[in-house]
């Protein structure tokens, strides 16, 4: 694998990105060295193989970590500075080769947050979530990124067609992988939702009313919940179910709590209902949960999941999955 300083390879993807297939891959390494802020006309995506580094974009600044894929595109200014073994695998393309394929693309799952500007009006929320992709999923896209790589290099014939269908292939898995990446940049985006679900964190265990969650919120029941259904799926009063069984799920690891007695620190005052929600979204019982499998699996997998918009990328079961916070 090159090492070759990141700003000589700004000029060689300028130089291979004007003529077909408008696509180049690359890898480099920053090590004790920074890359000035700075803007070009072609987008990118770089994968974060190795090392530290922080990110800078667009006057935002964040730490980014092995696995973590940032997209800079089109005009986006960005850098990286405190650099330290930073190695990456840099995708450079013209934004032409994804405007040819739009139509299909934008119904994708996290298309929009990943490859599509926010609008002029929009701000991201400070400091920028990364979009990090887990080692199961990110093996067969840096398997991906060498075969182009390699058909670069050979140039047998047909290797730019091979090279664009494997860059939407590259898109199009990172859009399904980045769906939750991006519901959650929507909820930081929505300054109602964002406060409903703080309060929903601080005060899940007292009686809520989507009156009082509308008031904090400073907007109508109706605005409320059409804003924070299209954010999370749900609706406010479901995202507060699931965040109290989650919460219960997490006391069950003390085996000297009583259920009934969890029940009503989560925030149920009727114990009947809640063996009956608990049941209807994990599948078994409380008493089965906290003996058996379900509290193993709860534990082994963070039950990465949609309570907060995250995508349940972990093949663990959907009753558990809907549980999990970000």
């Amino acid at each position: 694998m090159a090492h070759a300083p990141r700003i000589e390879q700004i000029s060689i993807a300028k130089a291979f990105l004007n003529r077909p297939p408008f696509i180049h891959v690359m890898h480099g390494m920053l090590d004790g060295r920074s890359l000035p802020v700075h803007r070009h006309n072609f987008s990118e995506i770089v994968f974060v193989l190795g090392g530290e580094c922080v990110h800078i974009e667009n006057n935002t600044s964040y730490q980014v970590r092995p696995g973590d894929v940032l997209t800079i595109l089109g005009a986006a200014s960005h850098g990286f500075t405190n650099t330290r073994k930073f190695e990456i695998c840099n995708v450079a393309f013209q934004p032409r080769v994804l405007a040819a394929y739009a139509a299909m693309l934008s119904c994708l799952p996290g298309y929009q947050a990943l490859f599509q500007p926010p609008p002029r009006t929009s701000r991201r929320p400070s400091p920028r979530e990364p979009f990090h992709l887990p080692p199961d999923e990110l093996g067969p896209i840096l398997k991906l990124l060498h075969n182009m790589e390699q058909e670069w290099l050979g140039k047998r014939p047909g290797y730019e067609a091979l090279i664009t269908g494997s860059f939407l292939q590259l898109i199009v898995a990172l859009s399904r992988a980045g769906s939750g990446w991006g519901r959650r940049q929507e909820v930081g985006q929505n300054p109602c939702v964002a406060t409903t679900i703080q309060f929903l964190e601080q005060h899940y265990a007292g009686p809520i009313t989507l009156t009082a969650l509308a008031r904090n919120a400073h907007t109508s029941v109706t605005s409320l919940l059409r804003t924070f259904k299209q954010a999370t799926d749900m609706t406010p009063i479901d995202y507060l179910i699931h965040l109290r069984l989650r919460k219960a799920c997490e006391l069950m690891a003390n085996p000297s709590l009583p259920i009934k007695e969890i029940t009503f620190k989560v925030g149920f005052s009727d114990s009947n209902y809640f063996a009956r929600q608990f049941r209807k979204v994990m599948g078994m019982s409380a008493s089965e949960f906290r003996h058996g499998q379900g509290r193993k699996a709860y534990r082994r997998e963070k039950l990465v999941a949609s309570a907060s918009g995250q995508s349940g990328r972990r093949r663990v079961s959907r009753q558990l999955r809907v549980l999990a916070p970000a």
